[in-house]
């Protein structure tokens, strides 16, 4: 049986550079499952590939697929539900699914809004989908297949809830079953570009043991998972013989809670003098442990900061103090990190106001982040923000539902939906067109593809100011 995996984007055929994108290990994990047990499965990125209606449809129709699975974000589920609906207008009896963060929060709301869906995937999914597609082939019943919300006639049903507790055993994500060079166009994230160099991406747990209250990590998974160390450097090695990667992108910020496994990755990137970048999760991260981090290579961590304000961090469970915040910006420096990026959020909580604001101002000053990025509150179905948000949000359209160049259907306590993208600006631009930092990122350039790099970007995020539309 042929089955079709599509991984949706928010805007077909988007053209900003100041957008990252990764390889989507998600998807790829699913799809080499499948291989595994014997299916035929093709991949399709619109994150990348050139979207035409007249070349999806010529495809769906060509292929004779028995399944199509979408996966989609919150901002993208009105992507997936358009083409699932070409596929339903096109082809007959094709199974149409849809995975990811948002229809695991809301799986019956999103089966009884999108019609042409025709199966939520809730949480673990690897095994589901094999088996879900296994009773599609030999015509069973897919009432037994765990993990399931579907349609029993005009009724939204749920199968048993069943969890993963080994993922070692799931098969590395198969890799070459998209066009990596396709990818080249947008940096794997802010200063890492696949022009210059082969990057490759890992996921090293599942879930997160921190709950924040805005996060969708703990949405799609029920606890937290992490993959043993001897299998987490088998898929290094597999990346460095089989794909010749120079680069590795960690890309879960709970890679750094499992300190033996930094420690034996630290070794495997020395070993193969491999540079690398990762996510870190502030409240893990010890001088120990970024040090050794430098001495292996490892060239940019992104750290979660949200706010400078002590109460709003406390208010939104980020587990962390303001004071750490600074000692590990700080030792990062120290280590000489080349990028050391921070993320924050204009009204991480509804009660943030304008002192806090003006705290989280302070921070970035003093910390001294080579990037930032700044995004606005988005309350993701799911979360907890959302709950507490509901009488403030005004609109439900999905595609709004967007961390950067979209205008927010809801306002916090204090702040209008105007405002919080009018704040947004402010800091983006008080930080980004500071002499001091132009400076700063002139005299960090090592050579002319760099300099051709972060001038595309900086040429990308003027033009996105000037239009009003931020990134």
């Amino acid at each position: 049986m042929k089955i079709l995996l599509v991984v949706c984007p928010r805007e077909f055929n988007c053209k900003s550079k100041f957008i990252s994108v990764q390889l989507p290990i998600n998807v790829l994990y699913l799809a080499s499952n499948l291989i595994k047990y014997g299916f035929d499965v093709s991949v399709i990125d619109y994150n990348v590939e050139k979207f035409s209606k007249q070349d999806f449809i010529r495809r769906i129709k060509s292929e004779k697929l028995g399944l199509v699975g979408f996966s989609c974000m919150t901002p993208s589920i009105e992507s997936g539900a358009y083409l699932a609906g070409l596929v339903k207008s096109n082809v007959s009896d094709v199974t149409t699914v849809v995975g990811g963060p948002h229809s695991n929060a809301i799986p019956k709301q999103t089966l009884e809004e999108f019609d042409n869906f025709d199966i939520v995937l809730a949480g673990d999914s690897e095994n589901t989908i094999v088996e879900l597609c296994n009773s599609i082939y030999r015509n069973q019943s897919i009432s037994r297949v765990d993990n399931l919300f579907l349609r029993n006639g005009k009724n939204i049903v749920a199968t048993t809830r069943k969890t993963m507790n080994n993922i070692d055993k799931l098969p590395f994500p198969i890799r070459n079953i998209v066009n990596i060079n396709l990818y080249k166009t947008n940096h794997v994230s802010k200063g890492f570009s696949r022009k210059n160099k082969s990057i490759h991406e890992i996921l090293t747990t599942r879930g997160c043991p921190n709950k924040c209250i805005f996060c969708l990590t703990n949405i799609s998974y029920d606890k937290v998972l992490f993959r043993s160390e001897r299998n987490v450097i088998a898929e290094l090695d597999y990346c460095v013989v089989k794909f010749k990667a120079e680069h590795v992108y960690v890309m879960d910020d709970t890679f750094t809670a499992n300190k033996n496994l930094v420690k034996k990755c630290c070794r495997f990137f020395r070993k193969h003098k491999i540079t690398w970048h990762c996510n870190a999760s502030i409240n893990f991260m010890t001088k120990e442990i970024i040090n050794l981090m430098s001495q292996s290579g490892c060239k940019g961590i992104c750290y979660g900061v949200e706010s400078g304000s002590q109460r709003v961090l406390d208010y939104i469970k980020k587990n962390v103090t303001v004071e750490k915040i600074k000692k590990v910006f700080q030792w990062s420096h120290d280590a000489k990190i080349d990028i050391i990026e921070g993320t924050f959020i204009v009204g991480s909580h509804p009660d943030e106001n304008k002192n806090d604001i003006n705290k989280t101002l302070q921070l970035i000053t003093k910390i001294r982040p080579d990037v930032i990025n700044v995004t606005k509150i988005t309350p993701f179905p799911g979360t907890e923000i959302y709950n507490l948000m509901q009488e403030r949000i005004t609109g439900k359209r999905w595609s709004d539902f967007y961390l950067i160049d979209s205008k927010p259907q809801w306002r916090t306590n204090n702040f209008s939906e105007e405002q919080i993208i009018k704040l947004q600006k402010q800091i983006l631009m008080k930080f980004y067109l500071s002499p001091r930092y132009l400076l700063s990122r002139i005299f960090k350039l090592n050579n002319f593809s760099e300099f051709v790099y972060w001038s595309e970007l900086g040429i990308d995020y003027l033009r996105k100011l000037l239009t009003n539309r931020l990134t």
